[in-house]
């Protein structure tokens, strides 16, 4: 780069600078800690800038002047840089790469309502990232949303609209650990991959009115999540296939809306090592579920799993595709829907896979209490 590590500059009036012929700005001032005064359509015909203020340290980036209409790579773009950046209009129309575009970054809050974005890569845009970003209304058009927010603990503030275009926001937030997500805002409307969307996210989470109606993957959508409540009430998986290892070694105290479930296939470990007490299942329809394989393996806390009139085994489920259900539940126990004085104990000896699979009655001992008995 041009200005690469240049530390003992304070300032670069390049306003005078024709940039017309020059294709590749890549790393032009990485590492640089110069105050940069940019003249008009600098880099108008530049494809390459990633990396381009990588590690910068000068004091401010004032982008209105520079032309961004051409720049296809914008990977990097600002990894570790530490300076406050002013964007100007249609920033970043032609980009179709901005992987780790700001990771790390570390000046103040990322305003983007300016930009103009069409449909370019987006792994890893923040990550590590810490400040506050708000988006405008123009980041409809990408498709592809997986790992965006990944490692990042900034605050977010989404404009209308947002993801309404994006198929795959899988791992999206994965290891997000910032306080709060306020979706209310997106439109996720068109997804059909959501796997690991939020695995291992610590935060809160507002969802929008309609949200997952397309998708047919939540795989691991909330494995590892710690955050406290999960109120997916709103949610629609009424296309999910896969709901496997979904809320493995999930903590938080979750409700479920109507029919959850309805239309999975695959809902093995789903439940797996989960830390709570209680699973109130009351509203999970599983009439389609083939495969149940440790569904609840390893819960070691969960004394009591509530369920519904929804509650009925396929008959394809076999003992194989329900091995080893319960197996590891020590401290799971059922209350009999005729006689709430009875109690069905889980007991290493006993089968683990869909034998037990049933509410404990006067009739059949089951590892599952009615939801009628909820206190």
């Amino acid at each position: 780069g041009m200005f690469y590590e240049c530390w003992s500059l304070s300032s670069l009036d390049l306003s005078n600078f024709d940039t017309r012929k020059v294709s590749d700005m890549a790393g032009i001032f990485a590492d640089c800690g110069a105050e940069v005064k940019l003249g008009k359509k600098f880099g108008q015909n530049a494809e390459y800038m990633n990396e381009m203020f990588g590690g910068y340290f000068g004091p401010k980036l004032d982008l209105t002047n520079m032309d961004t209409s051409k720049a296809k790579n914008m990977n990097e773009m600002f990894a570790a840089c530490k300076a406050d950046i002013v964007f100007g209009d249609n920033f970043g129309s032609a980009a179709t790469d901005m992987s780790e575009m700001f990771a790390s970054y570390q000046g103040s809050t990322l305003d983007l309502r300016k930009w103009n974005v069409n449909n370019p890569k987006v792994a890893q845009m923040f990550y590590g990232s810490t400040v506050p970003v708000i988006f405008g209304d123009n980041w409809d058009k990408v498709t592809n949303m997986r790992d965006m927010f990944w490692g990042s603990d900034a605050e977010i503030k989404f404009g209308k609209g947002f993801g309404k275009s994006a198929l795959y926001v899988s791992n999206m937030f994965k290891y997000y650990k910032g306080a709060n997500l306020d979706l209310s805002n997106t439109d996720f409307g068109k997804a059909k991959d959501m796997s690991g969307m939020f695995c291992n996210a610590k935060c809160s989470i507002v969802f929008p009115k309609v949200f997952g109606s397309n998708c047919t993957d939540m795989s691991r959508m909330f494995g590892s999540y710690s955050g406290k409540d999960l109120d997916l009430t709103t949610i629609d998986v009424s296309k999910v296939r896969d709901m496997s290892w979904m809320f493995f070694r999930c903590g938080a105290n979750i409700k479920f809306g109507e029919n959850f479930g309805k239309s999975a296939l695959d809902i093995s470990h789903m439940f797996e090592q989960y830390g709570g007490t209680c699973l109130d299942l009351t509203n999970f329809d599983i009439r389609k579920v083939l495969d149940m394989r440790q569904m609840f393996y390893q819960c070691s806390e969960l004394r009591t799993i509530y369920v519904g009139e929804n509650w009925k085994l396929n008959e394809k489920v076999t003992n194989y595709s329900s091995y080893k259900m319960f197996g590891g539940c020590s401290k799971l126990e059922a209350r009999c829907k005729d006689d709430k004085t009875k109690i069905f104990t889980y007991n290493d000896d006993k089968e683990s896979n869909k034998t037990y699979a049933c509410i404990f009655t006067n009739l059949q001992d089951g590892y599952l209490t009615d939801c009628s008995l909820r206190s």
